[in-house]
Parts: structure tokens; C-alpha cells; sequence
């Protein structure tokens, strides 16, 4: 508890001294260390970037004081925020309310007299409404936040942002449930989007041909979920390997993210490529269908093109999300990692080549 204290101190200190990247990785630290201290994640809202990330701490908070008006009123803030108005967040106005008395300009609660922010939705005192507020919405709104903030799942709310490469929404919103089971429930559903939209052109055919008999089905079934597990291991490996070459080299860079946190987003990411690749199949599927020889052959490449660019991009952006450093020292971090990366495989080609060739002849 006395550890826990003291970091949150030292992040307050931070905050208001305007080191912030400093003073969020203290506050964060003091979630760690005491889950349960609400203080810690009010402040740590004020911290994080992002609406979502910031709607996650507020809730963290009523999760464990259910009346705590500054939650309510910093959860009520930022539902009113109007598509472009997502700066205003970033001030955090809410935590104020942890300030000395007079720090902000206040106002008397018209029912029980309590001095308030003049930003208060609601009075700290007596919960009364201090201005108009849609309670509808906002209840729907921390209902979508419990969502998804407790179902692994949600992980897949992450692909259509992935496609038009948006890190905020990618992998922002995973900073704050970064867990090993919600890392590998986001790999086990890219990978079986991936062997389901793969299989999916076999059991079409097989199902508008009349071939309708139980064995084949079976074996149809059955082909697809070992490929759904080989690519599950592939997808694990990879984003293993990935971390483990990225986290060093981001810490060398600057970077202060935690392990788990970089694996996990690594692992967002690469879910997500997987979803994409998933279309792709889709894609070079429809293609065979209407073009064959060459021109087919290109529509793959680009697609392979597309795939590469995609995958580099989203381990830029989860490099970048996870350690809070620059888009530039992101893609530095990469590209470290792919040089290594090659320069072992020209070293270990030989090698690698006779264990497949040993392990085709097992």
C-alpha cells in the first residue's frame, strides 16, 4: 500500500510538473501495485490518451466506489463531446475535483449548497444534475465501456479500425486490458477468421454441387480447423518473436511500455492482419473466377504487396502505441528487427532448408 501511495504521489507530481508520459507510467504502476486504490485510476484518467482509454479508468473507478460523482461527472463530460471536440479530453477537467478548493472556478449545488467545477455535470454532494444531461445516453455509454471493457472478445472491434489503419482506434483502446488471455483470444479469432474465409470457397462448392454426405463434411471440418491450428501456432510464434525483438530495442529507443503490454498489442495487431489476410483470400478467390494466367498472378502479388505493407504497418503502430514514442523511433524499431531477422536467415538458411527437407521426409 505504501508503495502504492508513493507512486501515485510521485505521478501527481509529474502531472502537474507537465511530464506526462512520466506521470502515466507511475499511476500505472500504482493500478499495478494496488488494483483497487480509486485514486490511482482518477488520476491515471487524466493521464492516459484517448477518450477510450480515459472512459476505462473513469469506470475502473465506479467498479470500485460505485458513487464516486468525479467518475460520474468525468464519464458525463466526455459522452457529451461532439465528433471533433475529442481534444477537450485531453485537460482532463474532471480531476480537478481532486485540486485544492478554488483552484478552478466553482458554484452552489441550488440544492444542498456544495461549492462544485463549474464543469460539474453533477454535484459532488448530493449527486443532483448541475446541467441538462442526456442520462440515456450516458447510460448506454457506460454500458458499451462495461462491455467491453470485460468481454476478451471486443478484440474484434479492433479489425475495421486495422483496415484503414487507424492506431487509435486499433490499439489505443487495448492499452488498459492488456492480459495473456485476452492476447491469445485476439490470435485464436484472426486465425480462425483466417481458415474459416480459406475453407469457405471448398464448402460452397461442396454444398452447391449436392455433396451433402456426413464424411465429407467431416473431413472438410476437419481440414480447416487443423489449418485454423497451424496458423494459430504460427500466429503465437510470430508475435512471440516479434516482441521479443521489438520490446529491447523500443526500450533502448525510449520507449517504457511493460512486456505484457507490448506482446499484447503486438498481439492485437497481428490478429488484425490476420482478419485482413482473411479478406484477401476472399478476394484472390473471386479473382480466380473471373481471371486466370497472368493477370491472375498479379492480382496475387499486389495482394501479397498489400499484405507485407499492412503487416509493417500495424507492428510500426503497436510498437509505437505500446512503448508512447515517436511514429519515427517506431518504424526505426521495426526495421532493426526485419535486418536481424534477415541477417539470421541468410546465416541459418542452409540449416533451415535441411530441417524442412528432414521434416517432409518424417
Amino acid at each position: 500500500m505504501a508503495k502504492g501511495s508513493a507512486l501515485i504521489e510521485r505521478g501527481i507530481a509529474a502531472l502537474r510538473a507537465g511530464r506526462r508520459d512520466e506521470g502515466r507510467e507511475l499511476l500505472r504502476q500504482a493500478t499495478e501495485a494496488d488494483p483497487l486504490n480509486a485514486q490511482a485510476w482518477l488520476w491515471l484518467s487524466a493521464a492516459v490518451e484517448g477518450v477510450d482509454a480515459q472512459r476505462q479508468c473513469l469506470y475502473q473507478v465506479l467498479k470500485i466506489e460505485p458513487n464516486n460523482s468525479i467518475a460520474r461527472s468525468g464519464l458525463a463530460f466526455l459522452s457529451r463531446l461532439r465528433v471533433g471536440e475529442e481534444w477537450r479530453a485531453a485537460a482532463a477537467p474532471w480531476i480537478f475535483g481532486l485540486e485544492e478548493a478554488g483552484a478552478v472556478p466553482t458554484r452552489p449545488c441550488p440544492r444542498c449548497q456544495t461549492m462544485n467545477p463549474q464543469w460539474a455535470y453533477t454535484c459532488g454532494g448530493c449527486g443532483a444534475v448541475l446541467q441538462a444531461v442526456d442520462i440515456i445516453e450516458t447510460a448506454k455509454t457506460e454500458l458499451q465501456i462495461e462491455k467491453r471493457s470485460d468481454a476478451a472478445a471486443a478484440a474484434m472491434l479492433s479489425w475495421p479500425s486495422a483496415i484503414v489503419l487507424s492506431r487509435k482506434r486499433t490499439f489505443e483502446p487495448e492499452v488498459d486490458k492488456a492480459t495473456p488471455i485476452r492476447s491469445f483470444t485476439a490470435l485464436l479469432l484472426g486465425s480462425v477468421a483466417l481458415a474459416l474465409f480459406r475453407a469457405a470457397p471448398t464448402l460452397a462448392t461442396a454444398l452447391l454441387t449436392g455433396q451433402r454426405s456426413l464424411p465429407l463434411w467431416g473431413r472438410l471440418l476437419g481440414s480447416a480447423a487443423l489449418e485454423g491450428g497451424i496458423i494459430l501456432a504460427a500466429a503465437t510464434a510470430i508475435t512471440a518473436g516479434a516482441t521479443l525483438l521489438t520490446f529491447p530495442l523500443a526500450r533502448l529507443m525510449g520507449g517504457k511500455g511493460r512486456l505484457l503490454l507490448h506482446f499484447h498489442l503486438m498481439a492485437v495487431g497481428v490478429s488484425s492482419w490476420l482478419a485482413i489476410a482473411a479478406l484477401a483470400a476472399l478476394v484472390a478467390w473471386g479473382a480466380g473466377l473471373v481471371v486466370a494466367g497472368e493477370t491472375l498472378a498479379l492480382v496475387r502479388n499486389v495482394l501479397a504487396g498489400v499484405l507485407a505493407l499492412y503487416g509493417l504497418v500495424l507492428s510500426i503502430q503497436a510498437v509505437q502505441t505500446a512503448q508512447r514514442i515517436h511514429s519515427f523511433l517506431a518504424t526505426a524499431c521495426v526495421a532493426a528487427a526485419l535486418v536481424a531477422v534477415a541477417l539470421a536467415y541468410l546465416f541459418l538458411r542452409d540449416d533451415l532448408e535441411s530441417f524442412f527437407m528432414a521434416l517432409q521426409g518424417i
